[in-house]
């Protein structure tokens, strides 16, 4: 482990961060999961582009790369309400796909390859003082196709019964641990790329925590396979999930832009 670093280790990743910027510790970390676990896709960079590496973009690479990806066929176009599918079909020819030549080709997002062995990674970000409790430490699994709604709703209720209270198994240890501060701000789901991931960890860790940390986080997942859960707590978490995917008012985007978001990683994979 890197002492002035971060460490990921796959069994999914563990990661901790200290020290290098982006906007946030937070954001530095999100970054460097799915660079890691990524590392043959796409989603490994920066969406925005790497701040390190855009001065260096010339005038005409952008032109380039504008030229590529900025273009309808590249386009998805979705809807919300009851308007007949013919006027919207309308409407999109005669404003935009009308205007233009089509393309072909398709720029496909390939999976990544699930890993042999757990991989492990640092990195760093700015810290305005070294007191020793600055280290974030994550692991994260790369799970199912984001496209898949069963796969999708096993991974969000394996979320609910692991980190979604106080009591939950892997949050009570993160709460509890004299290692950390607390639990990650990324515990839980990430469905952004094609793949989910399941991630979980703590902030504020103490230097050469990582090894212990990782050992209790495996006993606490083992003790979970061993002895099961009880029906009770199973049947609390189903209501739960049932609750949040049917609360209309249960998010800051309006209704059809919340069902829209929901399906768009299978739009955008063309499942």
């Amino acid at each position: 482990f890197n002492e002035a670093g971060t460490v990921l280790d796959l069994g999914g990743v563990v990661f901790n961060e200290m020290k290098g910027a982006m906007s946030s510790p937070t954001a530095r970390l999100w970054q460097q999961v799915h660079t890691t676990i990524f590392k043959d896709s796409a989603y490994r960079h920066n969406s925005g582009g790497e701040p390190s590496v855009i001065p260096s973009l010339s005038h005409d690479e952008l032109k380039r790369f504008h030229k590529k990806h900025y273009h309808p066929s590249n386009a998805v176009f979705m809807t919300y309400g009851n308007f007949p599918c013919e006027a919207h079909q309308e409407q999109f020819e005669r404003q935009v796909l009308g205007k233009f030549v089509e393309r072909a080709s398709s720029i496909p997002v390939p999976k990544q390859q699930v890993f042999k062995e757990p991989i492990s990674a640092t990195t760093t970000y700015a810290h305005p003082t070294d007191d020793g409790r600055d280290r974030f430490v994550v692991w994260a699994w790369m799970l199912g196709e984001t496209s898949n709604s069963e796969e999708i709703l096993e991974a969000s209720f394996l979320s609910c019964l692991l980190l979604e209270h106080s009591a939950s198994p892997l949050r009570k240890l993160f709460e509890t641990t004299e290692r950390a501060t607390g639990p990650s701000e990324l515990c839980g789901v990430d469905d952004s790329a094609r793949q989910i991931i399941f991630i979980c960890g703590v902030e504020g860790a103490s230097p050469d925590s990582e090894e212990p940390l990782e050992r209790e986080l495996f006993e606490c997942l083992r003790l979970l396979c061993e002895k099961g859960v009880s029906y009770d707590v199973v049947d609390a978490a189903i209501n739960q999930l049932e609750l949040e995917k049917r609360d209309i008012g249960n998010s800051s985007y309006p209704r059809g832009l919340e069902l829209i978001g929901r399906i768009l990683p299978s739009v955008l994979h063309e499942a």
